[in-house]
């Protein structure tokens, strides 16, 4: 619900020495008999509630607006109803009014907004009677509009005792007012609270001023005058919660003011959980991804340098918002394309064709006046870094950067590489057929293949421009998380220099098993140190899986749910998921074909993050993938010089294969031609060639040594350099591509059945890569069936293994794509050793079918286009052993909670084991502090204070290891603190004398 009161002159809050009241009936006691209030005007749009009613704060009335979520809403808002309260006042020019309002609330979309001029101000939700109060001058106006108004929002809204007074002679009357722009801060912050006062007189009046959050933290101040006044608050001995500011001050012991300001302590961020992210998120609509279980939202898109105003006004109170509620708020860094730049008065900065034209289109990220632009967009981020919850910054890169062929970029090629030109290509980064050589081997000297990694290292700018943005925010901010996407580069190192993270989002049509490409962004981050997102994206277009006609819809929920599992399975430090809009029932105006809503995507995505990221995606962040012994070359070279066709964006080329590599159960690395030249081919016994028609000299140099020395060397029929001892292989790797291309080739009418064809080929592949490839190989985990996928990931001396079931049929109008999960028993084959066996999903330990010399089995059943996430631990969780030290405290004392999980003998169990954590007081309330974490080596530790306003006696902590489901529960003592004890801030406790 918004609820804004527009001014027209002046409006002040109530004072304590009883002046005349100028609004009429505020307290909506006298109601007329269309049941509308009256000396108000009630003006309505729509349906909305509008009502007195006798949950009063005073009196026997209170007036309650309520909104309803209609079908008609405007996009990003639940509805398009609205109500207002309407009443004109005579005013006296260049006078000072106080504007005061009592209000609660419940269920609401959205803050309350007040309008006073050209200022925006935010009341914080309360569910009980808050207050809110505002001085105005009313400058040369004459009279006064006070409108209260429910602007499209949903929820209900109680006003009480609105009241209307005017000050005496301007500037006259003392008042004290909160300089601070934010209202929410984390508890354990050392906060600040900046108080000026005005108007109070000199001696020798006498002056005292008191302050406390709802009764806590109280200070006092006497002999208070004009100035600043420093309130300091040590917020970690508070519970977290809202709050509210109490502003008192008297003058010879008359009350001059009394003034509340709404603040929020928030619990800081468990920063042990697994980041959820969500990319381009309207402001409005926080909450609502919130509560699918979205963590990290990005919300702004940043074009030039940010000014203080409106725009800034906005995203600090989002920014407040996130605070609140514990999310991680993300700017997005857009100036790539910019029109800001790219426009006549800076021609520089466009790209220059071969022609010897610039393209008014593109920007050449080497101009300086364009790196300058950077610089100055991302040194504008200070004004909303003071906001704890602003976190990441996303730079947007979607862009493919034409050649530059200026005067100043082929001098930096020539510095650089010695070429003189671009060298000639067929098309973009592909060399004539004919240039092709005939062994498969490129000179190093080679001209093109010199200038395919200049370009993309240095040459297009992007990685120096990207460097210069994070380095710039580190200076802003030094924890500001710094990441980009689309990663659509080149299979090579050093592409990220500088980012924290990278990050693209995967279509999942036809089939989810295209998330597997998180295996190349694993590469190519962890190469680097970075973390790495792994995002779905929700969206699927016509064209794709149903006729082009058919517009935009959102994936199919059993789709999106399998491929959140291979996502998570291939362990990201963020997982993403794009398309959010499809997560919310659609609104009119959005783009035709988002109107395909379908509520059960909603559910399915809300219950995998709520059921799976959240309780175990701590422990799944502790482990790393356990090494693998196969390697598939994703050859940057071979997209260079090639035959054959080359689908999808920059290293897609190899997963063809890579999914037929998956549904034989044989794990394996992505690798580059980079990885082979730092030596990493020393880490694997076996290589794959996949459509590598041509290879550097210094990286077939190292495979051909690496096959020299008994390294397994396989090859399919487009590898054309010699590698001894290399076996060649042929597999039908074609799932999705005939699937693809009829869907794209068909605008009208039926899509012809592909579906059995691209099944039957994909089976045969998967027995043939057993077959002929792998036929004596045994893995650590095995099973039978193709439509099982498997990765193995360790922390310490435990393991986690996903079990996914990748079985589903055709369904729908067009039967083309394999939507629908079908449950799927079978027998998981986990290799012999010290090791206990737990389901995590089921928190239960699992006990073999059978054995034999190598494998354990286990009977499986796998929920439909699901998964089962399986604990090897090396021995049985026996007990769980929680210390509080020191066992006893006082109220606002830091104390630290130790776990240990425990074998039977009474020994740490040395690995990562998931926790569930819950802190009550001994009020039987939960603390901050409870949610899920991860034990590293067994054990746990966790800084933590008893709240001042907490309640005293003996607390309760409990835990629970997820995967046994053994609990424990511990006890320690908070005592009371004394009244006569210093406070926080040194001043004594209790209320102010």
């Amino acid at each position: 619900m918004l609820v804004c009161l527009s001014v027209w002159g002046v409006v002040e809050p109530t004072r304590a020495g009883g002046e005349a009241e100028l609004l009429k009936n505020g307290g909506f006691e006298e109601i007329g008999g269309d049941g509308a209030p009256a000396d108000w005007q009630v003006v309505k749009k729509g349906q909305p509630k509008v009502e007195a009613v006798g949950a009063a704060r005073s009196g026997n009335k209170a007036m309650l607006l309520e909104g309803f979520r209609t079908a008609d809403a405007p996009s990003g808002y639940p509805t398009s109803q609205e109500a207002d309260l309407i009443q004109v006042i005579p005013v006296t020019p260049n006078s000072n009014y106080r504007l005061s309002l009592w209000y609660k609330a419940e269920n609401l979309s959205d803050q309350f907004k007040v309008f006073v001029f050209d200022k925006v101000f935010y009341l914080e939700h309360a569910n009980a009677w808050s207050n809110w109060t505002e001085t105005i001058n009313t400058g040369a106006n004459t009279e006064m509009k006070v409108t209260l108004k429910l602007f499209q929002r949903t929820g209900k809204f109680w006003l009480d005792d609105v009241a209307l007074v005017a000050l005496p002679e301007a500037g006259a009357e003392p008042h004290v007012q909160l300089l601070n722009g934010r209202r929410t801060y984390s508890r354990g912050e050392e906060v600040t609270f900046r108080l000026l006062l005005a108007d109070v007189p000199s001696a020798p009046a006498e002056t005292r001023l008191a302050v406390d959050l709802s009764g806590a933290a109280p200070m006092e101040w006497k002999d208070a005058r004009n100035g600043e006044v420093a309130y300091k608050v040590a917020t970690a001995a508070l519970r977290s919660g809202p709050y509210l500011l109490n502003l008192r001050l008297w003058v010879d012991e008359r009350e001059k003011v009394r003034r509340y300001e709404p603040v929020h302590l928030a619990a800081a961020p468990n920063r042990q959980r697994l980041e959820v992210s969500c990319e381009f998120v309207s402001a409005n609509r926080g909450r609502d991804l919130a509560e699918v279980g979205f963590t990290m939202l990005s919300m702004f898109s940043v074009r030039r340098p940010i000014d203080q105003g409106v725009g800034t006004n906005e995203v600090c109170a989002i920014a407040d918002e996130a605070a609140k509620y514990g999310w991680d708020l993300g700017l997005c860094f857009e100036v790539h394309n910019n029109r800001d730049v790219v426009s006549d008065p800076h021609p520089e900065t466009r790209v220059v064709g071969a022609d010897g034209k610039p393209d008014a289109s593109h920007i050449c990220p080497n101009e300086p006046f364009y790196q300058d632009y950077c610089r100055r967009v991302a040194d504008s981020f200070k004004l909303v870094t003071d906001y704890p919850a602003v976190r990441h910054v996303q730079i947007n890169s979607e862009v493919q950067v034409p050649i530059c062929h200026s005067p100043a970029c082929r001098a930096r090629l020539k510095d650089a590489t010695g070429l003189d030109a671009v060298p000639g290509f067929a098309d973009y980064f592909e060399a004539p057929i004919e240039s092709i050589p005939k062994d498969g081997i490129v000179p190093d000297d080679d001209p093109r293949y010199r200038f395919l990694y200049y370009w993309w290292k240095k040459g297009q700018g992007d990685v120096q421009v990207n460097e210069l943005i994070a380095k710039r925010l580190k200076e802003v901010k030094p924890d500001m998380l710094t990441w980009h996407d689309p990663y659509r580069m080149a299979t090579m190192y050093d592409l990220n220099t500088g980012l924290d993270c990278i990050s693209t989002w995967t279509y999942t049509w036809p089939d989810p098993k295209k998330l597997l490409y998180g295996e190349t962004m694993n590469r190519a981050g962890w190469a680097a140190n970075q973390q790495v997102m792994h995002t779905v994206s929700l969206l699927w277009k016509a064209g794709w899986v149903a006729p082009a006609n058919e517009g935009m819809f959102a994936a199919a929920p059993d789709i999106a749910r399998e491929a959140l599992w291979i996502a998570l399975s291939r362990r990201p430090d963020i997982l993403g998921i794009y398309s959010w809009t499809l997560l919310l029932p659609p609104s009119p105006g959005l783009k035709p074909g988002y109107d395909r809503y379908n509520p059960q995507l909603r559910e399915e995505v809300k219950a995998f993050l709520t059921s799976v990221v959240k309780p175990f995606g701590p422990t799944i962040k502790k482990m790393r993938v356990c090494p693998r012994q196969v390697a598939l070359l994703d050859s940057v070279t071979s997209r260079l010089y090639h035959t054959a066709a080359r689908e999808g964006w920059w290293g897609y080329q190899v997963y063809d294969l890579f999914p037929l590599l998956a549904q034989a159960h044989v794990p394996a690395d992505v690798i580059f031609e980079d990885s082979i030249m730092r030596g990493e081919l020393d880490n694997y016994d076996t290589l794959i060639l996949y459509q590598c028609e041509a290879l550097p000299r210094s990286v077939y140099d190292r495979i051909a040594a690496f096959a020299a020395r008994g390294g397994r060397v396989f090859c399919d029929a487009l590898t054309r350099a010699p590698v001894p001892g290399a076996r060649r292989f042929a597999v039908d790797a074609v799932e999705g591509q005939r699937v693809a291309e009829t869907a794209a080739d068909t605008t009208e009418g039926e899509v012809t059945q592909s579906v059995p064809a691209t099944e039957d080929a994909a089976a045969r592949g998967v027995v043939q890569l057993r077959q002929t490839m792998f036929a004596a190989d045994a893995f650590f985990v095995d099973c039978d069936s193709p439509d099982v996928l498997f990765n193995v990931l360790e922390g310490g001396k435990t393991k986690c293994i996903f079990v996914i079931n990748d079985r589903r049929r055709a369904s729908g109008m067009y039967q083309n794509v394999r939507d629908v999960g079908v449950p799927l028993d079978v027998v998981v084959r986990i290799a012999k050793g010290d090791h206990v066996v737990y389901d995590l999903t089921a928190g239960q330990r699992l006990e073999p079918t059978k054995s034999d010399d190598q494998y354990l089995h286990f009977a499986l059943s796998l929920p439909p286009a699901g998964g089962r996430l399986l604990a090897l631990y090396p021995s049985a969780v026996q007990n769980l052993e929680i210390a509080v030290m020191p066992a006893e405290c006082t109220q606002g004392e830091p104390v630290r909670i130790a776990l240990r999980c425990l074998d039977a003998t009474g020994t740490a169990i040395a690995g990562s084991l998931p926790l569930r954590l819950e802190i009550r007081d001994a009020a039987g309330r939960p603390c901050d502090g409870s949610d899920y974490y991860a034990a590293d080596k067994g054990a746990l530790e966790l800084p933590f204070t008893p709240a001042t306003n907490d309640a005293a006696g003996a607390w309760t902590i409990t835990a629970r290891e997820l995967a046994s489901g053994v609990t424990a529960t511990a006890q320690f003592g908070v005592r009371q603190l004394q009244s006569d004890a210093p406070d926080a801030h040194g001043a004594p406790a209790g209320p102010a004398k």
